[in-house]
């Protein structure tokens, strides 16, 4: 992993991981020039890549630094699910090592830490989250309590997707109160003190946005009009379906042992009004419910995606998945009659889906998608590898992962665990597939953009502008990154009502669409990215 972030030459995926750099250095102090998307990347990882600029001096410096701050991330998480596995769930020392490195092996901890954004933070912090339900529910001190109310409320400053974990952790603690597990101005003031942290991701978060994206959308406000508008709704349960396959089909069907090890725990054991005062049963309802919320808001996100990736998303229930495999491990060691049934009927249900989804779609949308080249294979991290093995499409990916299910489901039944063992070694291979063929690829183009960096650097300027017309244009993200911290601002500059302002002497732009405002000359060329720098006409530099 350290040896891949250290040869990555910069980012990537468009515009977020430029979005997360971004927030570093509008963090601690620095003026950047508005990102151009409808989107919103929240502010908490700007805190790890502000540090990186302030250590290193540069964002490219901050970019290296956050890779190989994930690394570190990445290894912690797969050591807190481990320990989570023992000290939460009661699992042996030996299955707690066998979970730490089912968890490290995983591509969305490998694979995702390669790239300069939070999921793997998000990972953590969501173990972090399960973690305190279940110590807390155990101490029920105050300082525990407003501890968890805190740690809560600031989530959403790192993850969008944790913003309704709020309401769950609200709901516990007044439900504690009036059940006198704890006093009641002990419950109102955690209350209170959850607010407060999410005050206060929220301020850091719209500072942030302020600063950076003056053209996005209130998120709220339109997940909430979705949310109320019926239409949407048969849409709404396919993209959730789409997620729930990810979840269930990357995990080669794992995922389902923890889902259904979860209900049976809180269900036989004590009955409902014990609940909230069993650690374990609480921590486990937390989980269930928490990845449903996730599930339902990523599928209001997603309604109007139409990229094959849209389709079986997988970076939103991603930060789900440590928690639910530490589940499925103890689930395996403790119930090993009912993990080797839900092991099989979720492999059948993954393949049931995959056709399903299919039927309803009126055709494979994730196949039709890798035709268009249109499938942003990050965003579905865990079917990478598979792209080399078979013709994208959720009935080939589905029928892979059935067969790796029904494999590992035949090796419990005779070796019990050491299935586990297996799909950590297979997830590793995969994984380390997936850095070197897909991971260092991705920044070919990246390392040949050089042909107008000269002209633009040497000429002392402090602000070039770019042609608007494409959508989300890696082109532009690529020179942004080289050119920094020379400032790239991107308007029309070659429609019929293009003005462009006297400040700009050089801006980028395509061959066949010159500058409309002004006289202007090409040069130089950057031919990987098909654009020319231009100057205006009687300028002696940019």
């Amino acid at each position: 992993m350290a040896s891949v972030a250290l040869r990555q030459s910069g980012p990537t995926v468009h515009p977020d991981e430029w979005g997360f750099l971004s927030n570093g250095q509008v963090l601690i102090g620095h003026t950047e020039a508005p990102i151009p998307t409808g989107s919103f990347y929240p502010a908490g990882y700007g805190l790890i890549t502000g540090l990186g600029a302030l250590l290193t001096g540069s964002l490219h410096g901050a970019y290296r630094f956050a890779l190989l701050a994930n690394v570190v991330l990445a290894i912690a998480t797969a050591w807190f699910a481990g320990r989570l596995a023992v000290r939460g769930f009661g699992a042996s020392k030996l299955m707690g090592r066998v979970v730490s490195g089912l968890v490290f092996m995983l591509p969305g901890t490998i694979v995702t830490a390669m790239f300069a954004w939070p999921e793997t933070a998000s990972r953590l912090a969501f173990l972090v989250f399960i973690s305190l339900v279940v110590s807390v529910t155990k101490s029920r001190s105050m300082i525990h309590v407003l501890g968890l109310g805190l740690f809560t409320g600031l989530m959403p400053a790192l993850h969008g997707r944790f913003t309704l974990l709020i309401p769950v952790i609200g709901a516990i603690f007044l439900w504690w109160g009036i059940q006198r597990l704890i006093s009641r101005p002990v419950a109102v003031l955690a209350i209170f003190v959850t607010a407060i942290g999410y005050e206060s991701s929220h301020f850091l978060n719209q500072f942030v946005k302020r600063s950076l994206y003056g053209a996005s959308y209130d998120q709220e406000s339109r997940l909430l009009r979705r949310l109320f508008d019926p239409t949407v709704w048969p849409a709404l349960l396919r993209t959730m379906a789409g997620q729930t396959w990810y979840l269930t089909a990357t995990s080669c069907g794992l995922v389902g042992v923890g889902i259904a090890f979860a209900i049976h725990r809180i269900r036989t054991e004590g009955g409902a009004r014990t609940v909230s005062s069993d650690p374990q049963r609480l921590g486990l309802l937390v989980l269930l419910v928490s990845s449903l919320l996730v599930i339902f808001t990523g599928g209001l996100q997603l309604l109007y995606g139409a990229r094959g990736d849209h389709l079986i998303y997988g970076r939103y229930v991603e930060i789900l998945v440590p928690a639910l495999l530490v589940i499925a491990c103890v689930g395996i060691e403790k119930s090993f009659v009912l993990a080797q049934r839900a092991w099989l009927l979720t492999g059948v249900f993954v393949g049931a889906l995959s056709l399903l989804y299919v039927l309803i779609d009126g055709g494979d949308g994730v196949k039709g998608g890798y035709i268009r080249n249109d499938i942003v294979f990050p965003n579905i991290v865990g079917t990478d590898v598979l792209r080399y093995l078979v013709t994208p499409g959720i009935v080939t990916f589905g029928a892979v992962f059935v067969m790796a299910a029904l494999v590992l489901w035949t090796l419990t039944r005779r070796h019990g665990s050491w299935s586990i063992v297996v799909l950590a070694v297979a997830l590793g291979l995969g994984s380390m597939y997936s850095g070197s063929r897909s991971i260092l690829s991705r920044t070919d183009d990246l390392v040949a953009t050089s042909q107008t960096l000269a002209k633009v650097q040497e000429s002392g300027t402090q602000l070039v502008g770019f042609d608007m017309g494409v959508r989300n244009d890696r082109s532009y993200y690529y020179l942004r990154y080289k050119l920094h911290p020379i400032k790239l601002v991107r308007f029309d500059i070659s429609g019929p009502d293009a003005v462009i302002p006297a400040t700009y002497n050089c801006v980028y732009g395509m061959p066949n669409r010159p500058p409309s405002d002004g006289q202007w000359t090409i040069v130089a060329d950057e031919v990987v990215l098909q654009r020319v720098l231009f100057q205006r006409v009687g300028t002696t530099h940019c």
